[in-house]
């Protein structure tokens, strides 16, 4: 039996120290502040696929992603700062 993205995440999640969970989507927060939020976030999750956000510049800015949908394929091939599921 296969486990869904959300198990696989929280046991992800699980083995980081203090793991907080942020549910407003980058594509909601203000445009001049996404770059400071993906910075300042120990982690940014992909968890579906969104036509709004700016992919190139979570990259930029994320200091680690865990991409569970390959929304950065495009943007960032062979990047080690992210994650796939």
């Amino acid at each position: 039996m296969s486990r869904d993205r959300n198990e696989q995440l929280a046991d992800w999640l699980r083995y980081t120290e203090d793991p907080s969970y942020d549910p407003l989507p980058t594509y909601a927060t203000p445009k001049e502040h996404q770059p400071s939020a993906a910075a300042e976030a120990d982690m940014v999750a992909i968890i579906t696929n969104h036509s709004k956000v700016d992919y190139a510049m979570l990259h930029e800015h994320a200091q680690v992603i865990f991409d569970a949908r390959n929304a950065m394929k495009e943007v960032a091939k062979n990047s080690l700062k992210v994650v796939k599921l």
